[in-house]
């Protein structure tokens, strides 16, 4: 059973809550039904567009909660000393392209990812060509495969949220 702190629609909904704020209120600010929000409650995963315009609304910075398990399970996991990787741009780069610019550090084919995520080729083209966002679970795969905290790109890029 996942606990509160795992679940990205309950920090929402908390957060709201703490706030004082509606459902109809953040709704409007998302611009979407007051039905599509109750929706975002019972997701375990999100698309990383909506979370960060739920994060500029609700001025929290969701993106850490997911660097966080990521974190945390890097060091459940690994013995050795963990890996450091530069990957927040300096411009305004999409998921897409910090993935892809990492399987050619890492010197990884599309693949190799394929294989590891347990999708298509062809999905994996889709992301690192296509994609601005991506959701939050796909992401944490692909995290783990390429063992980087993608994450950090949106923690550090939109690290003043909640200040």
């Amino acid at each position: 059973m996942m606990s509160n702190k795992e679940h990205i629609g309950l920090l929402i909904k908390s957060k709201l809550e703490e706030d004082g704020r509606s459902v109809r209120w953040l709704a409007q600010k998302i611009h979407c039904q007051r039905r599509n929000v109750y929706d975002i409650f019972d997701r375990t995963s999100i698309n990383t567009a909506l979370l960060l315009k739920i994060s500029l609304v609700l001025k929290t910075n969701f993106f850490v909660h997911f660097s966080e398990i990521y974190e945390n399970v890097i060091k459940r996991t690994e013995n050795t000393e963990q890996k450091i990787y530069d990957i927040v741009p300096e411009d305004d780069i999409h998921i897409g392209n910090l993935i892809k610019r990492k399987l050619g550090e890492d010197g990884r084919s599309v693949k190799w990812l394929a294989e590891k995520i347990c999708c298509n080729r062809s999905n994996i083209y889709n992301i690192i060509n296509n994609r601005a966002c991506i959701d939050t679970a796909q992401l944490m795969m692909i995290c783990f495969a390429l063992e980087t905290n993608f994450f950090e790109y949106f923690v550090q890029k939109y690290c003043y949220l909640g200040n």
